[in-house]
């Protein structure tokens, strides 16, 4: 009787051989998965043993760093589902470092990418991303964060709740209202007015 997930149907060689590190690590952490799922901040040693396996290349393009001039997403599911059989903090992880910086990565500026993208892909700055508020959820429609031109700067208005890496992130992709539309904001977690609460109920 075996004992682990499903075999995945169809994967070559070059995802089947991603599964097994992303297995490699997952194993190498399962000591203290429990710990690490349980706790509120990120876990040091699942955030040493995911930056020290090379996988966040898969988040991040080429051009800075990574593994792809495009992401594949079969590569980000093997590696994700690998993760998550053992730890759903080192999958969170992995995960966020995507999500969380994919908005750079399609619509930053050069500059912007540069300065973030690698560094998302060594792991040495954490990535969230704002979507959820307290009075709305997640009816991204409904958001009643506001980001608007304040000479050469942005105004951003609101607040959100539920985000995951709230107060560990070097940065926020958030989600706000500007004018009829919506637009993704950059926020370092050094922003001037940027306050975080965890823990509240």
């Amino acid at each position: 009787m075996s004992v682990g997930p499903p075999e995945p149907a169809g994967l070559g060689e070059h995802h089947l051989a991603l599964r097994e590190r992303a297995r490699a690590v997952a194993r190498s952490v399962a000591p203290y998965a429990a710990e690490a799922d349980a706790a509120v901040a990120l876990h040091a040693k699942v955030r040493e043993a995911l930056a020290g396996s090379g996988l966040c290349d898969l988040v991040v393009p080429a051009e800075f760093g990574g593994a792809a001039d495009r992401l594949d997403p079969l590569a980000i599911a093997v590696v994700r589902e690998a993760f998550m059989y053992e730890s759903a903090h080192l999958d969170s992880m992995f995960g966020m470092q995507g999500v969380g910086s994919y908005p750079i990565a399609v619509g930053g500026t050069p500059p912007v990418q540069r300065h973030w993208l690698p560094r998302v892909r060594a792991l040495t700055a954490v990535a969230a991303l704002a979507l959820t508020e307290p009075d709305v959820g997640s009816d991204l429609r409904a958001v009643s964060t506001t980001v608007e031109a304040v000479g050469g700067d942005l105004r951003l208005r609101g607040r959100k709740s539920f985000i995951t890496n709230a107060g560990a992130a070097d940065f926020y992709s958030v989600l706000a209202r500007e004018g009829e539309g919506w637009s993704m904001v950059l926020v370092p977690a050094d922003s001037p007015g940027l306050a975080v609460t965890c823990g509240a109920t």
